[in-house]
């Protein structure tokens, strides 16, 4: 934000990250665009909680928000080892906590001033779940 303020609310200079990325991410440039990189393509999370890196914007990515600290890797292996647990303890719990809410916006009636992906609301999750093809977790 401090290298483009006027970019905070414009959806190209966005990449969802939780806090502690969102602060290591502030003033770096040359990450990935996620709007020209899909980062599922760049990234997968191991069994164990670490991340690998599956190309080139995937490593920079690694890199530059310490996705494999340990605090990060124990973390999110806590996360992980919890939400299955969960699932072969109580299904319907796990299912309520991974499942999508109940109250998602659909997209195609909100305007903005300039909408730089407009058939992204055609597939967003609200419109996916009125077809019928929004899986029931996450």
């Amino acid at each position: 934000m401090s290298i483009n303020p006027g970019g905070k609310c414009e959806y190209t200079n966005l990449l969802y990250a939780c806090a502690t990325c969102n602060e290591a991410k502030r003033d770096i440039l040359g990450l990935p665009d996620p709007c020209e990189v899909a980062f599922h393509e760049c990234l997968r999370i191991t069994a164990t909680g670490r991340v690998q890196a599956l190309n080139q914007h995937g490593e920079k990515l690694k890199q530059v928000l310490l996705l494999d600290s340990e605090s990060n890797v124990r973390y999110r292996s806590r996360l992980m080892r919890t939400l299955d647990a969960l699932k072969k303890a109580d299904a319907a719990l796990y299912r309520e906590y991974m499942s999508f809410p109940e109250d998602l916006p659909d997209l195609r009636v909100k305007r903005v001033p300039e909408n730089r992906k407009p058939d992204g609301a055609t597939s967003c999750y609200f419109a996916l779940r009125e077809r019928g093809i929004l899986p029931a977790t996450y």
